[in-house]
């Protein structure tokens, strides 16, 4: 017995969520049939994944899917371009993907019901592309359209990581140099005072953080560890993880960069999902999962039903707080001229190149934040630790 997490459209257009206990796929496919309800996400628990299938990196996905369109586009049938793939890959991951979806496809499965027998392996959002792309024969397309989303999310996440990686480097130098100059450096400095002589202030908060650290190192390491046990469990709440989705948006100078990165990914995975024929609530719905944000999915939902009473797209999309308010303009252009299709994807475009910019702009900003920062306190240790030094000659 397994259990399937679901999210449904029942006929009057209303989204409905729950779980199901079923044997396997065509019981579950049964019950939901027997509700009246058309499922648009679903995650399975308690399933073995086939053949060992863990979840595969974002460079993989693209990989497969590039590599699957060129050989279905040069007229071979997709069980033998499977096959082919299998045997010219090496990541050991990729390959065991490839080899249940080989195994799937021979027992007369489609592509997209052999990737979603493996769980978690590919993402919802490509398993539901394949399954519009073969039901109107244009599974090389889809593919290809698939892989440079996915290469364009590749780019970004590079952006982000690049950006991040200096800041991170120097605040693990500053720390380590910081202590070292703290337990080594300073004792030996203290030492040279004649007994009676006044220590200055600096060194004191350094021999008073000395101190604190010795006696509380156990404390410490502890409560730091106990931060990374128990924060993952707390953020399952969902009030706290409520606000700490929109503490992102509103973060000083990280929050403009996340709320551009979150207009890009809406309308690029939109745009992505109405070009291929997926129904503007579903590619709605879809999307809403994909943000990666429990706030901007709630205020997504409520968007959603907003259209569902009758208001227009861009009306609805202008309670979201994480979306630029030009995406809304460029929307509603797109739903007065009848060109929504070639406005979602111009603006894509342009939000793409804006989130690259805004990367590059809080990289050009944080880079010497960082080296002001470095520079102040290993500053302010180092004139603690040498005004002993001062002090002793002071008295000759």
């Amino acid at each position: 017995m397994q259990k399937y997490s679901y999210k449904a459209l029942s006929s009057d257009g209303k989204v409905h969520r729950g779980i199901i206990a079923a044997t396997d796929e065509d019981d579950f496919n049964k019950v939901v049939a027997d509700k009246g309800l058309r499922v648009f996400w679903v995650k399975v628990y308690g399933k073995k994944e086939t053949s060992s299938v863990k979840k595969l990196d974002l460079v993989m996905v693209m990989t497969f899917c590039r590599q699957l369109s060129s050989m279905l586009t040069a007229g071979l049938p997709l069980s033998k371009s499977l096959e082919m793939l299998y045997e010219r890959t090496d990541k050991p991951k990729l390959k065991n993907a490839l080899a249940a979806l080989f195994e799937g496809v021979q027992k007369g499965q489609s592509l997209a019901e052999s990737m979603a027998e493996m769980g978690n392996a590919f993402p919802p959002l490509l398993i539901s592309m394949i399954k519009a792309g073969e039901m109107s024969g244009q599974l090389e397309d889809t593919l290809t359209k698939m892989a440079d989303h996915y290469e364009k999310q590749k780019k970004q996440a590079s952006q982000v990581k690049s950006a991040t990686s200096y800041p991170k480097m120097l605040g693990i130098v500053l720390v380590l140099v910081t202590v070292a100059m703290i337990k080594f450096i300073l004792p030996r400095m203290v030492d040279v005072l004649p007994e009676g002589t006044a220590v200055p202030g600096p060194t004191k908060v350094l021999m008073a953080l000395d101190t604190f650290l010795t006696n509380n190192f156990v404390i410490i390491i502890a409560l730091v560890f106990g931060i990374f046990i128990v924060l993952p469990i707390v953020r399952k709440i969902e009030a706290v993880d409520l606000f700490l989705g929109r503490l992102k948006i509103y973060l000083p100078i990280v929050g403009k960069l996340r709320r551009q990165i979150y207009t890009s990914t809406f309308a690029s995975s939109l745009y992505t999902l109405s070009s291929n024929g997926v129904p503007l609530l579903d590619a709605m719905n879809m999307c809403s999962e994909m943000m990666g944000n429990s706030f901007i999915s709630l205020q997504l939902d409520g968007a959603i039903e907003a259209i569902r009473r009758g208001e227009s797209i861009s009306a609805s999309l202008q309670s979201i707080e994480a979306f630029d308010p030009l995406l809304m303009t460029m929307i509603f252009v797109g739903e007065e001229s009848g060109s929504l299709d070639l406005i979602l994807k111009q603006t894509a475009e342009y939000f793409e190149n804006e989130a690259s910019e805004a990367i590059k702009g809080m990289t050009s900003l944080i880079n010497p934040l960082m080296t002001l920062v470095m520079a102040v306190v290993i500053g302010f240790v180092l004139i603690a630790i040498l005004m002993p030094m001062f002090s002793l000659y002071d008295s000759y």
